[in-house]
């Protein structure tokens, strides 16, 4: 048996304080064994290859201190597993470095996100792409979006589970012959007004964050919404 934390798309340097300290509260109150963060940990705001607002600087070491200050804060109340799964943000990073003469940097170890964010002195593990909670529930980032992000993972995935992305807090359960699917998809933990490179979306986003409480075959999901 174990109890897991897991909060999303924290998009730092855009995260909300507001919101995290939930979090912090969360673990402050709990003896969790796991805590879990299923992608955009970091925004990599000032190397995307998106327009940039001209009001931004691009400032990558800012960027890096603010991440590093959630672990240190993180660790400040948690002694367990701290899981990092990887998302489309943070793999702005690996995209930048790929892009004409920044190739030759890319194979660089110390330009890899463990080593950017220090996760040897915070203990954090890099998962990849998914992680298996338990023999039925997988935590990944996620790819869906739109109206219905978590019948999207959970169709494309024909498992139970909990993917970030969408920013949007949705649960979808579906009975098939001889089982049960259920999805749950996370809002973020960004200030959502601060992303206003996706303003056409952010009405739509919402901020949550997550408790499961999972055996080897089985979890019990408690999601805790925060009111803007």
């Amino acid at each position: 048996m174990g109890l897991a934390l897991v909060f999303s798309d924290t998009h730092i340097p855009f995260l909300d304080s507001k919101a995290f300290l939930e979090v912090l509260n969360a673990l402050k109150n709990n003896k969790y064994d796991k805590v879990i963060i299923p992608g955009d940990l970091m925004d990599f705001y000032g190397i995307s290859r998106f327009d940039n607002s001209p009001n931004r600087a691009d400032d990558l070491e800012y960027e890096l201190t603010c991440g590093k200050e959630v672990l240190d804060k993180i660790r400040n109340y948690h002694a367990g597993e701290v899981i990092f799964l990887e998302g489309n943000h943070c793999e702005r990073l690996q995209r930048f470095l790929s892009r004409g003469k920044n190739r030759a940097l890319y194979n660089l170890s110390c330009l890899k996100i463990d080593e950017l964010l220090n996760f040897k002195k915070y203990n954090v593990i890099n998962q990849g792409l998914y992680y298996h909670l338990n023999d039925n529930f997988i935590i990944t980032h996620g790819t869906k979006c739109g109206i219905e992000p978590a019948k999207g993972e959970a169709l494309a995935h024909g498992i139970s589970g909990m993917s970030g992305h969408s920013h949007k807090t949705q649960t979808y359960k579906k009975n098939y012959y001889n089982k049960t699917i259920e999805w749950y998809s996370l809002g973020c933990l960004a200030d959502i007004k601060a992303l206003e490179y996706a303003s056409r979306y952010n009405y739509q986003w919402d901020q949550s964050f997550a408790e499961i409480d999972y055996t080897n075959n089985n979890q019990k999901i408690i999601i805790h919404s925060i009111e803007k």
